[in-house]
């Protein structure tokens, strides 16, 4: 246990190392979460973006 070299609080010192635990593992998988959504929503605007540049092109090639 982290905390138990400076406290010893007894079973305390092990909820409360689970805790801060379980609360860094939540906050990691929701800025994984929302790196994934900004990745797939810049890449959403990269194909719309593509696809309207390819439709110009067309409409200027007629």
């Amino acid at each position: 246990m982290i905390f138990a070299r400076f406290w010893d609080f007894g079973i305390w010192t092990g909820a409360i190392e689970s805790l801060v635990f379980t609360c860094g593992i939540l906050v990691l998988l929701a800025s994984g979460v929302r790196v994934a959504a900004m990745v797939s929503l810049l890449t959403v605007r990269a194909l719309v973006r593509v696809r309207e540049m390819g439709k110009a092109r067309e409409s200027a090639a007629e």
